[in-house]
């Protein structure tokens, strides 16, 4: 995905983007500093503290937070199994929507449909 999103940078001519493909856990934002956009996508799968990592990539944002996750099916535990690691089950994107909520983040969400599924972003409002 992030190489897509590099292409399509260099097709547009923009080069004020810095990328960064990072665990969310090891990320420190005292070396990343803020920035006008953050886009995460499938960041949060898999994470233990999810509030915690939610207040991270908040802060790491001066105005928008692009947050890409899929809704709840088989893919992440045929992923794993495929890459011969064990699964958990995980809670559905409801749940990051919900705590973002919670923690007074103000946000719009939308489906995106595919031809294989359905998934979800959310933008962080400022």
């Amino acid at each position: 995905m992030i190489n897509l999103f590099k292409k399509k940078a260099l097709n547009e001519n923009i080069s004020n983007i810095n990328y960064l493909q990072s665990i969310i856990e090891d990320l420190k934002p005292e070396q990343v500093g803020r920035h006008d956009v953050v886009i995460a996508s499938r960041s949060l799968n898999g994470v233990y503290n999810l509030k915690k990592e939610l207040r991270k990539i908040d802060a790491l944002a001066e105005k928008y937070v692009y947050l890409w996750s899929a809704t709840a099916d088989q893919f992440d535990e045929k992923v794993a199994e495929y890459m011969v690691f064990e699964y958990h089950n995980q809670p559905d994107y409801i749940y990051a929507v919900n705590m973002l909520y919670q923690i007074g983040v103000m946000l719009m969400w939308k489906y995106l449909k595919t031809k294989h599924r359905q998934s979800i972003v959310t933008l962080k409002m400022p």
